[in-house]
């Protein structure tokens, strides 16, 4: 059932920030091959857009939950 799952969404994997990460360490320390520039870039794009948005976020609503504590 998972193998038909990730045959269908194969790129699901990847929408965990740390999959990139570990498949890149896997690369480098067991198959002794570079790390994959495509997939460090889309990590570093992926937590870009959550610090951005957590950023936002704390600006926003911050206040707020300073003022209920």
């Amino acid at each position: 059932m998972v193998t038909r799952f990730k045959e269908a969404l194969p790129y699901f994997d990847y929408l965990n920030p740390i999959a990139g990460i570990i498949i890149n360490v896997r690369r480098v320390m067991m198959e002794g091959k570079a790390p994959d520039p495509s997939l460090f870039a889309f990590d570093l794009v992926y937590s870009l857009v959550f610090l951005i948005i957590g950023v936002w976020l704390l600006n926003k609503l911050g206040a707020k939950a300073a003022e209920k504590l």
